[in-house]
């Protein structure tokens, strides 16, 4: 990727830059000055405020600097530089065949699904970005928003809750801003697509002499496309010579061979279960047989899927995000979190692979190409319509195969005449919170907060057909005035067009009307949020540091939508059935944990007892519980 970068910045704050890397260090939502190293902080995978820079968890922080070197547009493209992220389930280049969802960036941490991997706001939950699942999407998350990224490789169920096994994902915002900062970004791939554009602006500042801050970020980018058939390596269906056709191990990374399909768009038909009678050349005369990748003396009848199809899916987002801060006194700060994005989708692949079987399901795809004469009451008559569509050398070829005494032919085609498979899809999440904080007594501090986030998905789709019109649209016959007609009297009153599938691009306009079905989904997915944390120490019990504790309380109400329109949800568009989905829950969560230091600069540099618990109570499957123990041990300060 070739990009030029550009900003001008009007002022603005310089924090402290982390780099990528494995250290002990913590997530909290400011840095640490040298001075301040030894401040109460609160590092990621635990909640209990320490003393300096220390984890005893696996932790890696990609700073500030560290984002805004890479010229990254997601967040995710960076994640998943680091070996300690799994292939996604769903990103820009491998969602293009999605129903839903596609072109979300989500992260799975060890490959252990995106399920067990948290992905926290400031320490706090985000609302999902795919419906029925907890994966945040990450086209919400403005990259030049981010003060850095803390990831927790180890499990932290008992800290979290029961998603976080695989680990942690905090991302931390920016808070102290003043001034303003403008950006603009262009690149393009060494292969000349993928273009990408980017525009932000964000500036922030103070109010009420100091006690209020405020920060808003505006940003706008923009994803080109990247198509199989503009790379050299995946232009042409390919296939592994070992693994397809010599079964050598030592083949399965030699040259590859075509590997074209042979649902093509001038269609292959059937006189028989299982027997291949014929196609159609380029200028629509029926040849026999079928040659799926050509050899010497024929050239290739099957279809190359890889003209079509995306490698990268054009993506285009807005992103607003905002927080301000305020302190009511000198032991209580109100916050806010506001979020709105709204991205856009185009994914595109090729044309329908149409088998009649899944029209005529019940005799195994062959329908009649005779049919009996229709009277002018609409009943058949005695005489017998041959199916003008079928050309003389393919009739000759036919037989009864259902004993009803009349020829039926079965075939495979691409339905290219219909349009080409994708979907346009626009996604829109919405996320406010607000809390306050403060001091109790001593060295306690607390805080609360409540937030409500909705994502909320409109797509259509398209390249699909209605399985009803077209298996009526297939079955042709004249009426007494001998005009050609659908034979179902009912179907001809609901305006039922006689299809024509014997060639390539043969359809005519009034039937793909009758027989096109665009798709339909919309999905909504809502999180409802509150929770109050304590955290302090207890005192020093054996003569090595304070005793650090920390309790809290969670209430979570989770809800999904997703609903796909009837013909979908019934299996008639050509596709699998997809049944509309609903549920909801809320749960209930206390945890505890608690950190007690035994040894300190003795024989040994520390040595103290760690432990958490969570309990949590759903309304789906009851009460659940998480706990661990640990021993932290240090035998001298370095290790």
């Amino acid at each position: 990727m070739k990009s030029i970068y550009i900003k001008k910045l009007k002022y603005a704050a310089a924090p402290l830059a982390i780099g990528l890397g494995l250290i002990s260090a913590p997530s909290f939502a400011q840095e640490a000055s040298e001075e301040e190293d030894e401040a109460a902080i609160v590092v990621t995978g635990s909640r209990i405020s320490v003393n300096g820079l220390t984890s005893p968890s696996p932790l890696q922080t990609i700073g500030e600097v560290a984002i805004e070197q890479s010229g990254v547009v997601n967040l995710q493209e960076l994640l998943l530089e680091n070996p300690a992220f799994g292939t996604p389930g769903i990103s820009r280049t491998n969602s293009n065949f999605s129903t839903a969802s596609a072109g979300a960036a989500i992260v799975d941490l060890r490959n252990l699904g995106s399920a067990r991997t948290l992905v926290l706001v400031n320490g706090r939950r985000y609302v999902a970005g795919v419906p029925g699942s907890s994966a945040v999407d990450l086209n919400t998350i403005p990259t030049q928003f981010i003060e850095r990224v803390d990831i927790l490789t180890g499990g932290s169920s008992a800290v979290y809750g029961s998603d976080a096994v695989a680990g942690v994902v905090n991302i931390i915002y920016k808070t102290d801003f003043e001034g303003i900062e403008a950006g603009g970004q262009i690149g393009v791939s060494e292969e000349g697509d993928d273009l990408r554009r980017q525009l932000d602006l964000t500036f922030g500042g103070s109010f009420s002499d100091g006690r209020g801050k405020f920060m808003t970020h505006l940003g706008y980018s923009k994803e080109g496309a990247v198509f199989s058939r503009d790379r050299k390596i995946s232009a042409i269906d390919q296939a592994s010579v070992g693994a397809f056709f010599t079964d050598d191990p030592e083949d399965f990374f030699a040259v590859q061979q075509p590997f074209f399909s042979s649902f093509a768009p001038q269609g292959r038909f059937f006189s028989a279960p299982g027997v291949s009678v014929g196609t159609f050349d380029a200028n629509n005369n029926f040849i026999l047989g079928f040659s799926t990748n050509g050899n010497a003396t024929r050239p290739a009848d099957g279809f190359n899927r890889s003209a079509f199809r995306t490698i990268a899916i054009p993506t285009e987002r807005y992103v607003l995000a905002t927080n301000a801060s305020y302190d009511v006194s000198e032991d209580i700060e109100i916050f806010f979190e506001g979020t709105y994005a709204k991205s856009k989708t185009n994914t595109e692949l090729e044309p329908f692979p149409l088998d009649s079987a899944e029209v005529f399901k019940s005799t195994g795809g062959f329908f009649n190409i005779e049919n009996r004469q229709l009277d002018a009451d609409g009943l058949p008559t005695g005489a017998i319509v041959i199916n003008p569509f079928v050309p003389a050398q393919l009739l000759a070829l036919l037989q009864d195969n259902n004993g009803d005494g009349l020829r039926d032919v079965s075939f495979t085609r691409r339905l290219s005449d219909v349009a080409l498979r994708g979907n346009r899809a626009n996604r829109d999440t919405f996320r406010i919170l607000g809390g306050a904080r403060g001091g109790l007594f001593g060295d306690w501090k607390w805080d609360a907060f409540y937030s409500y986030g909705e994502t909320a998905e409109s797509q259509v789709s398209s390249g699909q057909f209605n399985v009803v019109n077209l298996r009526n649209a297939l079955n042709v016959t004249r009426d007494a005035a001998g005009n050609l007609v659908c034979a179902d009297l009912d179907a001809q009153e609901e305006g039922c067009v006689p299809v024509n599938v014997f060639g390539r691009n043969t359809i005519s306009a009034d039937a793909l009307r009758y027989i096109d079905a665009p798709g339909f989904l919309s999905t909504v997915t809502t999180q409802k949020l509150a929770g109050v944390n304590a955290y302090g120490t207890l005192g020093n019990l054996f003569g090595a540091g304070d005793i650090g504790l920390a309790v809290g309380a969670e209430y979570r109400d989770e809800f999904s939508l997703s609903e796909f329109d009837a013909l979908q949800q019934a299996g008639l568009n050509g596709g699998n059935a997809i049944p509309r989905t609903l549920g909801s829950f809320d749960v209930y969560e206390l945890y505890g944990e608690v950190n007690v230091p035994i040894l300190s600069d003795t024989f040994v540099h520390s040595l103290s007892l760690t432990g958490a618990g969570r309990i949590s109570d759903y309304s789906t499957v009851g009460k659940t519980y998480s706990y661990n123990g640990g021993i932290d041990f240090s035998p001298v300060e370095d290790i």
